[in-house]
């Protein structure tokens, strides 16, 4: 409607209302006014009814003015009855700024929603608004206040004092400027959705009075923190807090019914903050894109590995994908099979009293200088002696019986190889325990694991000494020293050829079982060496090894056949990177040699002929 006043306005006002008699009263167009013509309208009926008056003391009068204008006043009477059956209404300025004009509502007795942009509640009071309060169930106050209890509570009377509104459910003070959520708030009891978005709070206050709330939207403020939420009771299913300056969420773990929490293009820069939405079980719609935290790797399945039931969480208007849903499986397990020291290697330590650590000892006896070196790991039958500069290694029983015809060097001047003993969950191979501790100590006792034998006994033996009578002879050793277990159907002397067994005449040939591999399984080979890879706890600080048997594990769960070995996923690999790689460069070479125009399906053609050409092979990994 175009901006008229007095009776221009009211005259179109009139013939509007009677066209649409019917669809205003049934809600299906609303009326809207702006303050200025509202005013007029307003003051045209309270002189009809000032007129009225005259009735009861001076009817003489009363007819004379009613007949000098009879048109005019049974369109006022008939305006007048349709505005009082009105349940929704709008008032809407059209100046670009707040609308300075008083509004009176009393003309209205039936409003159930009530919408007023523009207007300025805080200088002038809507007369009337409060007498609604038994009829309204909606009002929205957009841009027309500076205080929410400039809207709700009653001028003349404390906050405390004011009537309550008992029907009001649904409330919006968008853009006010509002600084503070006032005492105001306890006046409504029942409302169950709340928009104090656009604002300037910079704490959450008072929303504990509101015992019914179910939706609340605090976008677009100022809030740094919401731990006030620790104190609400209410039972919230929505939350919105996007467009804020938060860094932390603490307190919204005790919102235990919301399905919905919207903390988009917020401050949050820490995985750990999010690990208390893990205390929400119902909640089924997440928005926290625009965060710092959304640029970490493998972002969307950290959040997903903090729930359960990943399926149940939409992310960003996103479902859990398959991708995710392998990587949030690998976020779990070495979140429970890694321990702090995973990864990492220390040297053995002089001082250390755990395995493999050595302490030595300065003792004098009979004016002899000794040096006696013991081992902490409690090996039996294991010494180590440096009498007056001359040692050997010997067994228990035979400290007193050195051999003078072959000293060995003093341990002292001989540097020993420092071992690195990684701190893994994984157990080693017993063999390779007792060779680390031989680097490290210069004499263990081999004899108990299989495949080892003692080099210094035979060094002994093969120097002439005498030989020692306390020894067992079952425990000494003939052959020669071995530090690694022979391979079966091998030689243990080197340099002799291994004979080979030929098959009788006439026995069929027996032909190798392989396992074709089929166009998914490169896929699934691929995709597993990309995520144990990508994986940021691991990564590429693990054995080839280690790194492999996760790869094999996670093809296998990916669908891939189970009898592929590591050996096999590692040489078709290499086969797929070795080809990719070449694809690659033949490619990057068109693409910056070719002449501008030329289209991309070209390039793939020319680059696909250039690899054949050059690998005498064609390129099948298009779909990896």
């Amino acid at each position: 409607m175009s901006t008229m006043t007095d009776d221009h306005y009211l005259d179109s006002l009139l013939t509007f209302v009677e066209d649409h008699t019917a669809p205003l009263l049934d809600d299906t167009i609303v009326l809207k006014l702006n303050p200025v013509g509202l005013r007029y309208v307003q003051c045209r009926l309270q002189s009809l009814s000032e007129l009225e008056r005259m009735l009861a003391g001076a009817p003489v009068n009363y007819f004379r003015a009613y007949v000098s204008d009879l048109g005019d006043h049974r369109a006022l009477e008939q305006l007048r009855r349709i505005l009082r059956m009105l349940t929704s209404l709008k008032v809407v300025s059209l100046q670009p700024c707040r609308d300075p004009t008083p509004i009176c509502l009393f003309m209205f007795g039936r409003l159930k929603v009530l919408e007023m942009r523009g207007c300025d509640l805080s200088t002038s009071p809507a007369t009337g608004l409060v007498e609604l309060r038994h009829t309204l169930e909606k009002i929205v106050c957009y841009n027309s206040t500076d205080a929410v209890r400039h809207v709700f509570a009653s001028r003349i009377a404390a906050t405390e004092d004011s009537p309550q509104w008992k029907r009001l459910s649904f409330v919006s003070c968008a853009s006010n400027g509002l600084v503070l959520m006032d005492d105001s708030l306890r006046l409504l009891p029942v409302v169950e959705t709340l928009d104090l978005s656009r604002n300037k709070f910079s704490k959450v206050d008072n929303l504990w009075r509101c015992s019914k709330l179910k939706h609340l939207d605090l976008g677009f403020n100022h809030l740094r923190t919401i731990a006030s939420f620790s104190k609400v009771s209410c039972q919230i299913a929505k939350l919105v807090l996007r467009y804020n300056a938060l860094t932390t969420i603490r307190g919204i773990e005790n919102l235990k019914s919301l399905e919905g929490l919207d903390l988009s293009y917020n401050a949050i820069s820490s995985f750990e903050e999010l690990e208390l939405l893990t205390g929400l079980p119902s909640l089924q719609n997440l928005w926290l894109e625009g965060n710092p935290v959304c640029a970490a790797s493998w972002y969307r399945a950290q959040i997903y590995s903090f729930f359960s039931d990943p399926d149940m969480l939409i992310l960003d208007d996103k479902g859990i994908s398959t991708r995710e849903a392998w990587k949030r499986q690998i976020i779990i397990a070495s979140r429970h099979t890694q321990p702090a020291s995973f990864g990492f290697y220390n040297p053995a330590k002089n001082d250390a009293a755990g395995e493999g650590s050595v302490n030595t000892k300065m003792k004098t006896s009979d004016g002899a200088k000794t040096k006696e070196c013991t081992s902490s790991s409690k090996r039996p039958g294991i010494r180590c002696q440096n009498v007056l500069g001359f040692g050997q290694y010997v067994r228990q029983g035979n400290a007193n019986n050195p051999d003078p015809n072959n000293p060995q060097p003093n341990p002292s001047t001989v540097p020993m190889p420092t071992v690195l003993v990684p701190q893994s969950p994984y157990p080693f191979e017993a063999h390779m325990v007792a060779y680390m501790r031989y680097l490290s100590s210069g004499a263990p006792n081999l004899n108990t694991v299989p495949g080892f034998q003692n080099p210094t006994t035979n060094m002994m033996a093969s120097s002439g000494s005498q030989p020692d009578d306390e020894t067992v002879p079952e425990t000494q050793f003939n052959s020669e020293p071995q530090l690694f277990p022979k391979t079966r159907g091998g030689s243990s002397q080197r340099g002799r050829p291994r004979k080979h067994v030929t098959k009788p005449v006439g026995e069929p040939q027996t032909k190798k079982n392989t396992i074709p591999w089929s166009i998914e399984e490169w896929e699934l080979c691929a995709r597993a060496w990309c995520v144990i890879s990508e994986d940021p706890e691991c990564a590429n600080f693990q054995a080839s090894g280690i790194s492999w048997n996760k790869i094999k594990e996670l093809f296998h769960e990916l669908g891939g056949d189970s009898r592929r070995e590591k050996d096999s996923l590692l040489s078709k690999w290499t086969n797929i990177n070795t080809k990719c790689t070449d694809f690659h460069a033949v490619h990057s070479r068109m693409t910056r040699t070719w002449s501008s125009g030329v289209s991309d399906a070209k390039i793939m053609e020319r680059a696909l002929i250039e690899y054949q050409h050059k690998t005498s092979g064609s390129f099948n990994y298009f779909g990896i």
